[in-house]
């Protein structure tokens, strides 16, 4: 299925999703450094580990939409977009982090018809340390606890449940607290030495490090989620899906289901939620029988996603100037 992770390499990660630093690591973990720096090296060439903003915290909104075939560029602060296939066509899923106060204005900017969105006023991320996910030694892989699935389901609300550390939202940030998060999205443990030497490349000015260890500590600090910790199957084998869900238990269903391996993120709203991840066939199975017995419709059936990609981090500090979000308003040009 994937490849086996060591013990030292699961507990390295455990410790990983709640770490800003490596030395974090090592006194959550008991290894050397230099133990814990190898493995974080070697794991970086599998294993996806970036820093998780609490968006709604900097003013913007994860938002997540089924869309038509689009016919140009995706707008500003587009996270990434991939083709879906299902019973009821083909589509596009586009993730997305626009200002929460130009929202309205970010969905004309789509080119193509929308046909479905979930405004992710939660967002939730799999971690290695999840209810539902079971780390076996001897053979060095992942396994969902699916029996227990039922009885998670019945502990979470029907609300989303905003983060507690979004509540009072958002906080004054300047485009300095945004350079670090931009490169650590990309990974987390990119230190911040290594970041001021990469503004002159990228941003064509020089950040001191001096200044941005101020504004990590006094602001970044606050915006952090914890780390995405992705480990994937193999794509031949198990196709990334998404599921759409709406209903009643939407919420809670979703909320559930990041709980297990190989599901990865989660976009909740009051109804509604779309999960994404590699369902193995006992899994799938599972579900089904589960959710005959919730009020959750899946309204596209199942979606497949095409393995081709189109992803990035969008570049926060052009559309942030003077202590505030912008959004360039361009009209798409489309085909009929």
């Amino acid at each position: 299925m994937n490849s086996m992770l060591k013990a030292n390499e699961w507990k390295v990660l455990r410790a990983a999703s709640e770490s800003l630093t490596i030395g974090d690591i090592v006194r959550k973990t008991g290894l050397k450094y230099y133990t814990v720096s190898r493995i974080i090296r070697r794991l970086r060439q599998k294993i996806k580990i970036g820093f998780e903003p609490l968006y709604l915290k900097m003013g913007l909104l994860p938002i997540a939409l089924i869309t038509s075939k689009l016919q140009g560029e995706p707008p500003p602060f587009t996270r990434a977009t991939r083709k879906l296939r299902g019973k009821k066509g083909e589509f596009v899923l586009l993730t997305a982090v626009p200002p929460q106060k130009y929202i309205e204005d970010f969905l004309t900017l789509i080119p193509g018809r929308i046909e479905y969105i979930v405004r992710g006023f939660r967002r939730l991320f799999w971690t290695p340390n999840a209810k539902l996910t079971l780390y076996v030694k001897e053979k060095g892989c992942l396994e969902p606890k699916i029996r227990e699935l039922s009885n998670i389901i019945r502990e979470q609300s029907y609300t989303i449940n905003i983060d507690s550390r979004d509540l009072d939202l958002p906080i004054e940030i300047d485009e300095i607290d945004l350079i670090p998060i931009w490169f650590k999205q990309t990974y987390a443990f990119l230190s911040l030495r290594e970041i001021s030497r990469l503004t002159r490349k990228y941003l064509r000015r020089v950040i001191s490090h001096q200044l941005l260890s101020y504004h990590f500590r006094k602001h970044v600090r606050k915006l952090w989620a914890g780390n995405y910790i992705g480990i994937y199957l193999d794509v031949r084998d198990y196709p990334f899906k998404v599921l759409l869900l709406e209903g009643r238990d939407a919420p809670r269903f979703a909320k559930a289901l990041i709980e297990l391996p190989y599901f990865y993120r989660a976009y909740i709203e009051e109804d509604r939620a779309l999960v994404t991840g590699q369902p193995t066939e006992a899994v799938e199975t599972a579900l089904k029988d589960i959710i005959k017995d919730l009020d959750v419709d899946l309204p596209f059936g199942e979606l497949i996603m095409d393995p081709s990609l189109s992803k990035k981090v969008p570049p926060y500090i052009q559309y942030f100037k003077n202590g505030e979000w912008i959004l360039p308003i361009e009209k798409p040009i489309t085909t009929k």
